[in-house]
C-alpha cells in the first residue's frame, strides 16, 4: 500500500556519499531538496489544511522532490509556491521536518491518507 514500510524524517542521507544518496532517494522514492527559511503550515493534496481539521500547526521544515514514477506528493507546504512537505511511495513516507521537532504530535489528525502497514 501507499506509504510503504518505513518513515523518513528530516533531511535523512544529505551528508551520505553520493552513490549512497542515490540509493536512498530511490528507496525513499523523494529527497530533501533545500531547508525553508521560515515556519510555514501544511495543506494536504485535497486541500485541507491543518488548521480547518482544528489544528494550529506551523513547521520549520524543508521541501521534498519526489524521484521515482510510484512518487506522490501527499502535503505541501502553505506557502507562495505549494512545494511538498509529504512524499509517499510503495516504500516509504517521506516527511519534510525532523520528527519530534514542533507541534508533531498532531501529525495523525492531518490524515494525510496513508495508512501504516
Amino acid at each position: 500500500g501507499r506509504g510503504g514500510q518505513i518513515i523518513v524524517t528530516g533531511p535523512t542521507g544529505n551528508l551520505a556519499l553520493p552513490e549512497v544518496r542515490t540509493q536512498l532517494r530511490s528507496l525513499f522514492g523523494a529527497y530533501w531538496a533545500f531547508s525553508n527559511s521560515y515556519p510555514a503550515a501544511l495543506e494536504s493534496v485535497d486541500g485541507l489544511a491543518p488548521q480547518q481539521q482544528g489544528i494550529n500547526t506551523t513547521l520549520i521544515g524543508g521541501v521534498l522532490l519526489p524521484t521515482g514514477v510510484n512518487s506522490q506528493t501527499e502535503a505541501v507546504w502553505i506557502a507562495e509556491e505549494r512545494l511538498p512537505a509529504v512524499v509517499t511511495s510503495d516504500r516509504a513516507t517521506y516527511l519534510g521536518w525532523r520528527w519530534g521537532m514542533g507541534a508533531l504530535l498532531h501529525l495523525h489528525s492531518i490524515q494525510l491518507g496513508w495508512k501504516p502497514c
